[in-house]
């Protein structure tokens, strides 16, 4: 049966004659979160300064992209491989860790976290982290995102600005890590994958966190992007198919 939806529509950047040829891109979407779908990459795309008109109808979703190149293509391809979901935890204490390698119980406000990357050392464990259940910070707290070149490691990271209410949770949090012996650890992840386990080195941070994940620019440019304000995706997207247009 047909979905009874509106078909909407929406423009990011410069507007462009209709008959300017372009690419188009189709992507199967949930069909009732169509909307949401629809604000969140058009203000993705606006944020990477990618020139696109997207429209949903029912469980397909349309991206056309005027006078597009291959490189277009594949700068609108990354804004959509990240939903935008962004959590800073608290990672137990090694104590605990030690703990729970010995009785195999996960302490009450914590969960079990898989971070291949890590190494055992003090913290007893790896491949894996105990980390809050509740996070510090979300990107519902962030205010701006910004791409830089750490010109040290020659690396891309995205400086994130928290809203200043939430910084000062943040301050309250690091300071508390930085007290302990050794000094705490924070995980931070995108999309629920740990991307960084940062020791926490400061007794405050101010306003910004920096993450850090090797990052090429593009990646690098579709995280900052994903983590504006109303740029979440609800859910996760597949492309189906791309051609040329028009015909």
């Amino acid at each position: 049966m047909k979905h009874l939806l509106p078909l909407l529509v929406f423009a990011a950047g410069c507007s462009s004659t209709p008959q300017e040829p372009g690419i188009e891109l189709r992507y199967r979407i949930h069909a009732k979160l169509g909307p949401e779908f629809v604000r969140a990459l058009t203000v993705r795309a606006e944020r990477a300064g990618v020139k696109a008109t997207i429209t949903a109808d029912g469980d397909l979703l349309r991206v056309r992209l005027p006078g597009a190149k291959e490189g277009d293509v594949t700068k609108f391809a990354a804004l959509t491989q990240s939903r935008g979901a962004l959590d800073i935890k608290v990672v137990a204490t090694p104590e605990a860790h030690k703990r729970y390698n010995a009785d195999n119980v996960v302490p009450s406000g914590y969960e079990v976290l898989l971070y291949p990357d890590r190494q055992g050392d003090e913290y007893h464990i790896e491949g894996w982290l105990l980390v809050a259940t509740e996070s510090v910070i979300t990107e519902r707290d962030v205010l701006t995102a910004e791409v830089r070149q750490d010109e040290a490691h020659r690396a891309y990271v995205v400086d994130i600005s928290l809203r200043p209410e939430c910084a000062r949770r943040f301050d309250e949090v690091a300071m508390t890590a930085f007290n302990e012996v050794p000094k705490g650890l924070l995980a931070i992840l995108v999309d629920g994958n740990a991307v960084s386990v940062p020791r926490v080195v400061a007794e405050e941070f101010g306003s910004t966190v920096v993450l850090t994940g090797n990052f090429d620019k593009e990646k690098a440019e579709a995280t900052a992007a994903a983590f504006v304000s109303g740029a979440r995706l609800p859910a996760a997207m597949r492309l189906e198919g791309r051609e040329a247009y028009p015909k």
